[in-house]
């Protein structure tokens, strides 16, 4: 049983390692996740403002829109009105070809004074003056509208190419964004594991320490009472023949228990759930409560405690320093100091409420023994 507290004892300080690797791990993921936190504070704030930047661009666009139609409408009234002037001054040009042609240079002499010529000639230029201004005027008023909506859809590609990037720039932020936060998800995730692991680590800490506590508690009182009877003088048994030893006995001695199942054997024992290995005394052996309990070979009733870990605890001895402990007793049906017979029952087992079973050790002195090399194959 001390290699059995040895080993206990190695696999709390393999626990209390492990508690703090698994501490420092929860503290860089704690890290990560704040890193990764800030990270989609900062990118759902560049999606708000590229989704506004996109949203003002499109008001612009619709804006620069209904401008470039204001303004081809107005371009194309222009050019109305410069084909109509066009052709009406050439209406005019040709009519007064048609009826003047020649007859111009009559037309002024045919005045009747000087002045009624100079008055003549005058009229001809302003006509020629008129139409040639207006002509220009139209031109130069059609080109400021071509140009304005020139610059206009020049705008407007601008525009739209600034929104196209401005969309891709949004979509790329976006999947940042969603990336972070998966990263985030997970990075959670793996923190809840690793938090239960640290609870299940912090878990099994307890029950080992509870449990290497049990076993010194245990392997002191048993170890305590082989000392007490050690020291106690041999004290010869009744109806015990003396030409049969104990010692003689190894392979024929009957079984405590009807049943033959062994629940754990003797030694090495490796416990999943806590994840070491312990040390098994004696052997457990399934069995029911109520099952009846029966002295292994001759002997006496030495010891009847309690022991924590195993319960109502019986001891008989053989003599030459042979012991047997039965332990996990429930109800107890001899006393202390009482001869027993080999096959005798001593007793009932326990309802421990999980595995139920007898626990049995087989003692040379101060010697543990494995009892399956004792009890009988047959």
């Amino acid at each position: 049983m001390r290699e059995e507290i040895e080993t206990i004892e190695n696999r709390l300080s393999e626990i209390e390692e492990g508690r703090r690797g698994v501490v420092v791990q929860l503290q860089d993921l704690e890290k990560k996740i704040e890193l990764r936190r800030r990270l989609i504070v900062e990118l759902e704030g560049m999606v708000n403002t590229s989704s506004t930047r996109v949203k003002s661009l499109n008001n612009r666009i619709d804006e620069l829109e209904i401008q470039v139609q204001n303004v081809s409408a107005e371009l194309k009234k222009k050019k109305l009105g410069l084909e109509n002037l066009k052709a009406e001054v050439g209406d005019r040009i040709a009519f007064m070809y048609r009826r003047l042609g020649r007859r111009n240079v009559s037309v002024l002499f045919a005045a009747n004074s000087a002045t009624d010529l100079f008055q003549r000639k005058k009229y001809l230029q302003a006509v020629e003056r008129f139409d040639r201004a207006h002509i220009e005027q139209l031109i130069e008023r059609h080109k400021e509208v071509e140009d304005s909506r020139n610059e206009l859809n020049s705008s407007h590609l601008e525009l739209l190419s600034e929104q196209e990037n401005r969309i891709r720039e949004l979509e790329r932020v976006r999947n940042l964004l969603g990336e972070r936060r998966g990263e985030e998800k997970h990075l959670t995730g793996e923190r809840i594991e690793k938090t239960k692991l640290l609870d299940q680590i912090i878990g099994n800490s307890e029950l080992v320490g509870v449990l290497l506590e049990e076993r010194r508690r245990s392997l002191s009182e048993i170890e305590n009472e082989i000392k007490r009877l050690e020291r106690e003088p041999v004290v010869k048994i009744t109806n015990f023949a003396p030409e049969i030893s104990f010692s003689t006995l190894s392979g024929k001695l009957s079984w405590p228990l009807n049943n033959r199942s062994i629940l754990r054997p003797f030694g090495s024992i490796k416990d999943k759930k806590l994840k070491t290995v312990i040390q098994n005394p004696g052997i457990d052996i399934s069995a029911s409560a109520g099952d009846p309990v029966f002295a292994v070979a001759y002997g006496k009733v030495t010891r009847i405690s309690y022991l924590r870990g195993f319960g109502n605890t019986m001891i008989v001895s053989h003599g030459g320093g042979y012991r047997t402990v039965y332990a996990r007793l429930g109800r107890i049906l001899v006393q202390e100091g009482k001869i027993l017979d080999a096959g005798q029952k001593i007793g009932e087992v326990g309802d421990t409420g999980t595995d139920n079973s007898l626990h049995f050790e087989l003692w040379a002195k101060r010697d543990l023994q494995n009892p399956l090399s004792w009890l009988s194959k047959s």
